[in-house]
């Protein structure tokens, strides 16, 4: 019966002891894992008065409880949800707290995980944090599900400008917005403006008389926008 009870004592030690070899071998594998997990965004100063704090303040609150509130029996609850988690992002990216505003824009997307507003809400959030990749990538996954959306193509170009693509490349970009939108009329003015700062006023030109056909309400200024490369 002693000969029973020190084999299996000795099979527990055993079992302890692999236990304990393969941790501190794969201590640095999970000290690495944690350190790849992304940093909590912080919080962007404001400069508010205190008023200013507080009218925010209350609006998160009265928010927060009208959240609490709702009935999930309601017909409409997911689409009042959808909407409070967004004034929430909404209020909270405006106090400057990024960390609350990006966990309450990635609940709204949990919901509807191609709303380019919110998409393009979350990406602000990512810019104001200096996560320009993560803008970029929002963007880019917005324009693959709808590649004729103007705004976000000249959002998802000044990242890229910010990230200090070439020229060149914004050239490409340019020109694949132009295509993908049919030629809207605000990428034919950023086009423009675009080539100018290239030092190509002649392409610039082009762009901007093409522009005057497409949209003949601003052909006026247009026009003086030629004059001025002439």
């Amino acid at each position: 019966m002693k000969r029973k009870k020190l084999v299996i004592f000795l099979a527990i030690v055993l079992v302890l002891l692999a236990g304990g070899i393969w941790f501190w071998q794969n201590l640095s594998w999970l000290q690495s894992g944690s350190e790849n997990q992304p940093q909590p965004l912080e919080n962007i100063e404001r400069n508010f008065t205190g008023e200013q704090q507080k009218i925010y303040k209350g609006r998160i609150v009265e928010a927060e409880e009208y959240l609490d509130s709702l009935n999930q029996n309601n017909p409409n609850y997911s689409n009042f949800e959808f909407n409070a988690f967004v004034y929430l992002a909404q209020q909270y990216y405006g106090l400057g707290q990024m960390q609350k505003a990006k966990d309450y824009y990635d609940a709204a997307l949990a919901k509807r995980p191609t709303d380019e507003n919110v998409m393009v809400g979350l990406s602000l959030v990512y810019i104001q944090s200096g996560r320009l990749n993560e803008a970029g990538v929002l963007y880019s996954q917005a324009l693959e599900r709808n590649p004729k959306n103007a705004d976000i193509w000249l959002r998802y170009i000044e990242v890229r400008k910010s990230q200090g693509d070439s020229g060149q490349n914004l050239g490409y970009l340019f020109e694949d917005a132009l295509k993908k939108t049919e030629r809207h009329p605000d990428i034919l003015t950023k086009a423009a403006q675009f080539q100018e700062q290239q030092g190509n006023p002649a392409k610039a030109i082009e762009l901007w008389q093409e522009v005057s056909k497409v949209n003949p309400a601003g052909a006026d200024l247009y026009q003086n926008e030629i004059n001025r490369l002439e």
